[in-house]
């Protein structure tokens, strides 16, 4: 007979429970608020705003870099990452 230690303890259980459990109230379209809050009638006093964007420098440099290749054979086969000066 084997014997083989479990694939997930108890504290990894809690945690898939309490993940689910997040993404089952989040808000289908992404934006990380609670569903209750973002599709609530606007009479319930729900009010949103968006602050401006920030650049993520990172992800310029990156997109920069990715233009200059766009011509290459199989572009999309490119393995691309982004290193801190």
């Amino acid at each position: 007979m084997t014997v083989r230690e479990p694939e997930w303890s108890d504290a990894d259980r809690a945690w898939m429970t309490a993940l689910a459990a997040y993404r089952m109230r989040s808000c289908p379209c992404g934006c990380g608020l609670p569903a209750a809050e973002t599709t609530a009638h606007e009479s319930d006093g729900h009010t949103f705003v968006v602050p401006d964007p920030v650049r993520c420098r990172a992800r310029t440099a990156l997109a920069v870099k990715q233009a200059q290749y766009q011509d290459a054979s199989q572009p999309e086969a490119l393995l691309w990452r982004v290193e801190r000066r």
